[in-house]
Order: structure tokens, then C-alpha cells, then sequence
């Protein structure tokens, strides 16, 4: 996976220093980070390579960003605005970016900052059209891409992320959609039922504990075996065996 590079538009320098923090500890994947003042945009283009992803003030002038973003090119999934909670943000921001309110919520940051960089890499990777007909064919480098990154594709009703198979704690069915649970306690939704998901992650130690439950067996704390059997994961989460599913789970019963 290639590094990502960010630009942060802020002259806040308390925010400056928090969002830095909060990108070193959980942002590896972002290989470089410049910060500049709103006046200084102008001169930016003529000597810089353009960003994967900018987090911009909404305090910032609006005729000066208006022209940074026509001229990056950037997609608006790559484009975050920050603002103060009481601050004025104007309806075309409101309806066509995320906002990122501050003071910052970690958790609410991260998760933005994931679906900025899982839309970037989709958008890289995704579906093109050939030259030579109408029909849509698969980039070559989309499986060669995944299957190196061992990532897996979570599709909900207005966003597409990639994420790490391995960080895969457990998975939940949820009528029609799957809830995944990630060591980052990030949590993330599909509309793609679980069957699907077991069928992709059933050869990577993930087993079928029950009809609701998938877990990832590499983060299997313990199993009870009293009158049912019970499985905990090392992030305490429990989970109920169903019975016609404990053959599942006995090999890891038998000692090594």
C-alpha cells in the first residue's frame, strides 16, 4: 500500500499540534504531513506536489479555498473541513464534505480519516472502462492490489472502505447487513449479509461460531464448555456457540 501524503490548513496551532498527535499514533499509512497557513495557499501549487488528503479550517477565506480545490483537482472524499462547534459552515460545505467539529472527538476523527483513505485507494483501484468498447472490466492491478494488502471490500449504502482482513476481530450478522469489529475498535456496517463474508474470510482462520457470530480465531481467548459453549475474544467481547456449530470449534479443544 502506498504512502499517503496530507495537508492541513489551520492556523490553530493547538489543532495543529493534536491532529499531528493523533496522526502519528494511528495513521502509519500517511507517510508525510505539511501544515500551512490559509494565506499561504496561493504559493502552494507552484512548489509542492498536491495532497492525497487536506484538512481545511472553514474559517479559512472561502475565495482562496474555493481556487485551492479547483485547482488540486482533489475529490471531495479527499477534502475534510474543520470547524469550531459553533462556528458558521457555510450549506454548500455542509451538503457536499465531512466536518470534522472541534474540539476534536478521536474517535469520530479516525473514522473520517479511514473512509477518506478507503475511498482514495478505491477510486485508484476500481472498476475502468476500456478504450475499446462500452463494457467495464477489471483493472489488473485491483486483485494483485488486495490480495497483497490483504484487504477485504466493505460496501454500506453510501460508502465503500477497504480494511485489513487481520484486523478483523469478529463479525456480527445483523438482518441483511454485517457489523465488523476491528482491533482499532473501529466498527464498521455492510449491507452484504454475512454468508458472503464467511465464504471470502473461511480460509484465513475466521470460523462460523454461530448464525450470528464469525470470529477471527488468531484473537480467541478462551471457550467454556459448561451448559453451553461460550467463546471470549482477547477484547473481552463473549459469544454464544450454536449447538449444530460446535464442531467449529472443538479442534481448538485438543491439545498441541
Amino acid at each position: 500500500m502506498r504512502k499517503l501524503k496530507l495537508l492541513i490548513i489551520d492556523e490553530n496551532q493547538e489543532d495543529v499540534k493534536e491532529i499531528n498527535q493523533t496522526l502519528i499514533d494511528y495513521f502509519p499509512q500517511i507517510e508525510s504531513y505539511e501544515i500551512i497557513k490559509p494565506i499561504e495557499l496561493s504559493n502552494f501549487l507552484s512548489t509542492k506536489t498536491i495532497p492525497d488528503i487536506v484538512l481545511i479550517d472553514v474559517d479559512a477565506n472561502s475565495d482562496v479555498i474555493k481556487n485551492f480545490i479547483k485547482n488540486t483537482g482533489l475529490r471531495k472524499n479527499q477534502i475534510i473541513f474543520l470547524a469550531n462547534i459553533d462556528a458558521f459552515v457555510p450549506r454548500a460545505i455542509k451538503t457536499s464534505y465531512e466536518i470534522i467539529i472541534k474540539p476534536i472527538i478521536l474517535k469520530r476523527f479516525i473514522i473520517t480519516i479511514n473512509q477518506s483513505i478507503g475511498l482514495i485507494f478505491y477510486n485508484e483501484f476500481k472498476y475502468i472502462t476500456s478504450e475499446n468498447n462500452d463494457s467495464k472490466t477489471i483493472c489488473p492491478t485491483t486483485t494483485r492490489y488486495r490480495k497483497a494488502n490483504n484487504l477485504i471490500k466493505i460496501n454500506s449504502s453510501n460508502e465503500v472502505v477497504f480494511i485489513k482482513k487481520s484486523d478483523i476481530i469478529y463479525c456480527l450478522a445483523k438482518g441483511k447487513y454485517t457489523v465488523f469489529h476491528l482491533t482499532n475498535s473501529l466498527v464498521w456496517t455492510s449491507n452484504i449479509a454475512l454468508g458472503k463474508y464467511e465464504k471470502l474470510l473461511k480460509e484465513i482462520n475466521f470460523v462460523r461460531i454461530h448464525h450470528s457470530h464469525l470470529i477471527n480465531t488468531n484473537f480467541l481467548s478462551k471457550i467454556s464448555k459448561h451448559e453451553s459453549y461460550k467463546v471470549e475474544l482477547v477484547d473481552g467481547t463473549c459469544l454464544s456457540v450454536s449447538r449444530r456449530r460446535r464442531d467449529n470449534i472443538k479442534q481448538f479443544l485438543t491439545p498441541n
